[in-house]
Formats: C-alpha cells, sequence, structure tokens
C-alpha cells in the first residue's frame, strides 16, 4: 500500500500537468467543504468562499511554472545493492554500468519516436480543449453585446433603478433596457452596468418591478458579472475536471440566493417566492438566459427553500420574512412548475 502511494507521489511530482491537476483537485474540494461548513452562514460568506478557491485555480498554472521546484532527496536501499555490499568491501571491482567506449559498434543505436510522446498528447489536448471552452465563452459575451446594442431604454425603469440605486450605495449609472428575446431580467457589464428586461415589464406590478431590480442591482454592487466571468475562464482552464464545474455551479447559486437576501430586506418573503414560481413558469418555456438570471430554473427549489427558512441567516433581513403557512402553498406551486421536489440547504 505503501509503495503504491509513493509511486503515486514521484509520479505526480515528476510531472508538472499532474502536479497541477493535484493541486487543483484538493483546492476545489476544501471550497466545496467550506461551502458546506458555512451552510447556516450567510450566502455572500459562501460565495466569497468559492471566489477564493477559484481564484487559487487560475494562480496555479502560473506558480507552478514561475516557482522553482523544491527538490527532496529520498534515499532508496534495494536488494541488490545489499547483496553487492560485501563484495564492495572485499575489494572486488564494481562493473560499470555503462560500457567504456561509448562509441562501441556493439552498442545498438537509440531511435526517437516520431510521434510525440503521452504527456505531451495531453497537454496538446489540455490546451485544445481550454481554448474551446473560452471561445464558447466569448461568444456568449458576444451575444449580450449584441442583446445590449439592440434593446431600447425604458423611461420609467430608468427612474426606479435611479431611486433604487442611491438606496444601495451605487454611484454609477445603471441602464435599464428592454428586449424582446428575454424571458426575465439579467443584469451585464463592469464598465457600464444594464439592467435588461422583458418587453412586458412595464406591466408588471409596481413591487414586482422594484423587487426584480433590486435583486439585478445588487449583483451590479457585487461585481458579481467581473467575478463569475473569471469564475467562467477557470472552468475553461480546467474543462475536464468535475470538482471545478461544481463549484462554478455552486458560485452562481449562492450568488443568486446573496441578491435573495437583499431583496428580503425591503420585502416579505412569500410574496417573493411567488415572484419566483411565476419566472420559473416563463423560464420553462423559453430558453436559458445567457446570463445572471433573477431566476434559474435549476437552481429554483433550492432557492424558493432558502427564502422561506426562518433559520437562514440573511443581510438586513427583517423578523417578519417567513410565514410558513403561505410558505407551503407556495412549495406546493413551485413543485407542480418544476416537476421536481423541494429542497432545503
Amino acid at each position: 500500500m505503501m509503495t503504491a502511494i509513493y509511486g503515486f507521489l514521484l509520479a505526480v511530482g515528476g510531472s508538472l500537468p499532474a502536479s497541477i491537476v493535484a493541486k487543483a483537485t484538493v483546492t476545489a474540494a476544501l471550497g466545496l467543504i467550506g461551502a458546506r461548513v458555512a451552510r447556516r452562514n450567510r450566502a455572500a460568506v459562501r460565495h466569497v468562499v468559492l471566489v477564493a478557491a477559484l481564484g487559487v485555480l487560475i494562480l496555479l498554472p502560473v506558480t507552478s511554472i514561475v516557482a522553482p521546484p523544491i527538490r527532496i532527496a529520498v534515499p532508496v536501499v534495494g536488494r541488490n545493492y545489499a547483496m553487492l555490499r560485501p563484495l564492495a568491501e572485499a575489494g572486488d571491482p564494481v562493473l560499470p554500468l555503462t560500457p567504456p567506449d561509448a562509441h562501441d559498434a556493439a552498442t545498438p543505436a537509440i531511435t526517437r519516436s516520431l510521434w510525440p510522446s503521452p504527456s505531451t498528447l495531453l497537454i496538446i489536448a489540455w490546451f485544445v480543449g481550454s481554448a474551446l471552452s473560452l471561445i464558447s465563452m466569448m461568444l456568449g459575451l458576444w451575444k449580450i453585446r449584441l442583446l445590449r446594442r439592440s434593446a431600447l431604454p425604458w423611461t420609467y425603469g430608468q427612474t426606479v433603478v435611479d431611486r433604487l440605486a442611491l438606496d444601495t450605495g451605487i454611484r454609477r449609472r445603471v441602464k435599464v433596457l428592454l428586449h424582446g428575446a428575454l424571458p426575465g431580467p439579467i443584469a451585464s457589464g463592469m464598465l457600464r452596468p444594464a439592467i435588461l428586461l422583458p418587453p412586458d415589464a412595464h406591466t408588471w406590478e409596481r413591487e414586482d418591478l422594484n423587487r426584480a431590480l433590486v435583486h439585478e442591482l445588487e449583483h451590479v454592487r457585487r461585481g458579481d458579472f467581473v467575478s463569475h466571468r473569471l469564475a467562467r475562464a477557470v472552468c475553461a482552464m480546467y474543462w475536464f475536471h468535475p470538482l471545478v464545474w461544481i463549484a462554478w455551479r455552486q458560485l452562481n447559486l449562492e450568488a443568486e440566493r446573496s441578491c435573495d437576501d437583499a431583496v428580503l430586506g425591503r420585502s416579505e418573503a412569500t410574496a417573493y417566492a411567488d415572484q419566483l414560481v411565476a419566472l420559473a413558469r416563463r423560464l420553462s418555456t423559453a430558453a436559458k438566459s445567457p446570463i445572471l438570471a433573477m431566476a434559474n430554473h435549476a437552481d429554483l427549489a433550492i432557492r424558493v427553500g432558502a427564502v422561506l427558512d426562518s433559520r437562514q441567516r440573511r443581510v438586513r433581513a427583517r423578523s417578519h420574512d417567513v410565514i410558513p403557512e403561505d410558505g407551503f402553498r407556495t412549495a406546493i406551486r413551485l413543485r407542480s412548475v418544476c416537476g421536481g421536489q423541494l429542497v432545503g440547504n
């Protein structure tokens, strides 16, 4: 058993790609474990833990190449050396490991293979997969840019966002745009942030509109667009690693829950859960939104369960945010929409 462990450690230490993958596995696992341990803490805390883990992952290849390797001498004693020791002590000559004449005609010539080594092929496959994943990410960003360029400004929504932005401490101007291709609200942009809404947003109830805008403004305030694009680049770098993708999905979920907590600081929990269920119905008949959507259909059950959980710590939450009776009815409606079971965290 110990021999197998030593052999594995030597193989990992002797290969740079294997060493990076091993470190990435440990880092991603620690990030997921840290988020699990903090499951009763605020969603913003779990989000920070996952961002830190993914930040370490993006620095691993650079530090592994730049930092000098640490060499540790490991003494190895084999049976052959123990058997030859009495002969050496008796003064018998030790045969050389190589022939005295390196150019001896009897020595066979060493031919190099024209095919690259397996490690080289793995590195090539790694870079090709990363390039394809980065191209997919860039195409998604380009689609968002096209959406913003073809969207129309909304005067009333801009007035509401300007007022809410001042209340949340956002000093930058956040544009409000309408686009017919969107099933729900999304936030985008780093230097020039914008909130894109579906064209029927002008028919929403005032409180529903305020909750949707507060959620998206919280994405802008937290800088989720930048952090999630960097995290997506990490997924492109480790496109073959399942733990990295699991951490990416959990990061998205914790970001949405952090914005949900901000909404619950201003609104009643059951009304907000009803709004999420209504948005789920819209998303069930539409394509997946390309970036930060207010209601992601896949994780909606977990989010609604967290909204209705009175034990969950929140930011600026109020004591009457959870009403169990209404929350139970909301859970039943959620199950009928999502076609699954309500899952708490």
